[in-house]
């Protein structure tokens, strides 16, 4: 019997051609030639036969698939082209064996699992008669009579094309990224749970001291535990180093459901946890092929979801706690983090530069002795080295002004001139000399900088003491400073205009770091941005013109479809917007979408050059078709929103998206820009 699968092996009967020997291709002769008399089968919930032969689905489930290869050309490209008439054709001839009731989603499934062994024959038929070992042989000849020598030859040739072997090589590619596979037998999760089951049962009956004792049957594994039995081989070990990872944190997740420290809700279980993605809609892992996500989880509704949510005030609790815990921690962390950026690394083996006059030579600082509190000699070269100011050191990161400094620089701020009209070693725009140095962040060589404790031999003038007074400092170096002694995050009320409701932001320590750092950019960065846009439209008095999508709001994560399409669909009618922002982070890519209601149109930018994700834009175009049903537009429901990708440039680091995004959206709004967005 043939597998749905495409791993099904095929034996050839040439033995010069040395293929290994396997099962003949599967005919079905017992059913085939039954004497008129059908065959009973009934359904489970998810349409899988069951019947008194234990072989019932098996057999069910071949013959629907000698009945898609042998019914449906393999010319054709795809299953959807498939006519009803090839359908009909499948649905009486396995009506001539088994008694089905006509049900629609019968025929459906049915439908589906002839698609399934059509598609998984045609991949045989490449992977061993043109691209394998059977290379030469004629599949008419080896076991499948129903394919003439006219198609075999008008496949092949379809199947050497620049275009098919450009699929092929991308679905190789895209296979070899599944690190945890299973090693099922084509019995699949089925036969598995089966086995599971029949194991438990015969440990309890060995278990019992009464033979005569009834044993209940033991119930059915959980996913995760068929998860993990489908990935063991024989010997024992895991197929994978990422299958055993995975299988660890299941085995870590059961002990604190056991301990009460963890519980599973709803679709987050433990094999959703442990794997770290959520399920796809459409289809559950760890339970077989056909069961899909309502199915086996049920459907949402806000009834069950709210029995296993906390209380708000319980979650106020939870939050405050869990902050207490951890600040000492985030304190640490991020003082460890700004002092690995900060830090001057001086290499032993570098030779150092010093004055041939012993009382000329400024001892270099070592790290220990750069910080805040102690002044500071600040000497330039002339040529030989001379005082000229006394300062103190900030270390506050790498960059200064926006520029990232050298390895062999410190940043300081002269707090007394010695000799004004020197010139300083790194002059900019504002101080090219010492006088104008105090009360500005200037960066100095570290090697004519030395501790202030010896005596002053080399000055030309006398010392001018100028006031202390704290510099004058850019925006970013504020943020910084300021930053380095945030304990708690900051809480923002987002007025209900920016977003279509009102909501509090919450902005961690780690996000400003990140964003000085110029890191990736979080979700909270990108929302705050938005705030400070829609300040700037109402002193402009534009913040009828442009609007904003939440970008927590749009995720195709955590968000369902209606959900998501309601949301952008409001937003699109409430106060008239020529244009919309949605900025959007996808696997960790940031892209910036426009939405033009009024002229049917999205505008996206990428840094990238992506295409957005394929889930948001079919809930954009659902939202469009349901702003325009409310506006009565009839002549636009059935028409999609044209897609615009814009040329921009492309992002040289990792980190660069969201800033991309960002300044996308400040050049757009101070521009003025609603239409025309390709000049």
């Amino acid at each position: 019997m043939d597998d749905l699968s495409e791993n099904s092996s095929q034996d050839g009967s040439d033995k010069e051609t040395h293929v290994k020997k396997g099962r003949k291709a599967t005919r079905m002769k017992d059913i085939q030639t039954s004497d008129g008399e059908k065959k009973p089968v009934t359904f489970n919930r998810y349409f899988e036969a069951t019947g008194p032969d234990p072989k019932t689905k098996s057999k069910f489930n071949s013959y629907i698939a000698l009945l898609g290869r042998s019914k449906v050309s393999i010319l054709i490209p795809d299953w959807r082209k498939v006519t009803d008439r090839n359908k009909e054709q499948i649905w009486q001839a396995l009506s001539e064996h088994y008694e089905l009731s006509d049900k629609e989603k019968l025929r459906k499934r049915v439908f589906s699992r002839a698609g399934d062994g059509w598609r998984a024959f045609k991949t045989k038929l490449s992977r061993e008669y043109i691209f394998g070992e059977k290379i030469g042989l004629l599949p008419y000849d080896d076991g499948y009579p129903f394919l003439d020598a006219d198609t075999w030859k008008a496949f092949v040739a379809s199947r050497q094309t620049p275009e098919f072997l450009e699929i092929r090589k991308k679905a190789q590619e895209s296979q070899s990224y599944n690190l945890n596979p299973h090693i099922l037998s084509r019995g699949g999760y089925c036969l598995l749970m089966q086995k599971i089951m029949d194991e438990k049962y015969r440990a309890r009956k060995e278990a019992s001291s009464d033979p005569s004792e009834i044993i209940p049957p033991p119930s059915p594994p959980s996913r995760h535990e068929l998860w993990k039995r489908a990935r063991i081989t024989k010997k024992g070990d895991y197929v994978s180093k990422e299958a055993k990872i995975v299988a660890d944190k299941i085995d870590s997740l059961e002990e604190q459901c056991t301990q009460g420290s963890f519980k599973p809700v709803g679709r987050n279980d433990i094999l959703a946890t442990a794997l770290g993605k959520p399920e796809h809609p459409g289809r559950v892992r760890g339970v077989g092929k056909g069961v899909g996500i309502k199915n086996f989880f049920g459907p949402l509704n806000c009834s069950s979801v709210g029995k296993d949510m906390v209380s708000r005030d319980e979650m106020k609790t939870i939050i405050s706690r869990r902050i207490d815990e951890v600040k000492d921690e985030w304190k640490n962390e991020i003082m460890m983090m700004i002092g690995k950026s900060s830090s001057i690394a001086h290499s032993p083996n570098s030779p150092r530069i010093q004055s041939t006059t012993e009382s000329c030579a400024p001892n270099v600082l070592s790290l220990d002795e750069l910080n805040e509190d102690k002044e500071c000699e600040l000497y330039v070269e002339n040529p030989k080295k001379i005082l000229v100011a006394y300062g103190r050191i900030h270390n506050l990161g790498p960059t200064i002004h926006h520029k990232k400094m050298n390895e062999d620089e410190v940043r300081v701020v002269v707090s007394r001139v010695v000799v004004g009209d020197a010139p300083v070693p790194c002059p900019t725009e504002e101080v090219t000399t010492v006088e104008e140095a105090p009360n500005n962040f200037i960066t100095w060589p570290r090697r004519l900088v030395k501790g202030a404790n010896a005596k002053d031999k080399f000055q030309s003038k006398p010392v001018t003491p100028v006031p202390i007074i704290e510099p004058e400092t850019d925006a970013v170096t504020t943020l910084w400073m300021k930053a380095r002694y945030i304990k708690h995050p900051i809480c923002i009320n987002m007025p209900t205009e920016i977003f279509g409701e009102k909501r509090d932001l919450y902005i961690f320590q780690k996000d400003i770091m990140e964003l000085l750092q110029s890191q990736k950019l979080c979700i909270s960065i990108i929302e705050f941005f938005n705030m400070y846009l829609y300040n700037v439209l109402k002193k402009s008095e534009k913040e009828k013109k442009f609007g904003f999508l939440c970008p927590l709001k749009i995720q195709t994560r955590g968000n369902n479809k209606e959900e998501i399409e309601g949301y952008i669909a409001r937003r699109m009618g409430e106060e008239n917007y020529e244009c919309i922002f949605a900025p959007y982070i996808s696997e960790e890519h940031w892209q910036l979408m426009i939405l033009c209601p009024k002229q049917n149109k999205v505008v996206w930018l990428c840094s990238l050059r992506r295409n957005p994700n394929t889930e948001l834009i079919n809930k954009i175009n659902s939202a469009f078709r349901a702003y325009f049903m409310v506006k009565g537009k009839r002549n636009l429901i059935r028409e999609k929103p044209k897609w615009v990708p814009l040329k921009c440039r492309k992002q040289l680091g990792e980190e660069a998206c969201g800033y991309f995004v960002m300044r996308y959206m400040l050049e757009i709004i101070s521009l003025d820009i609603t239409d025309s967005f390709e000049e």
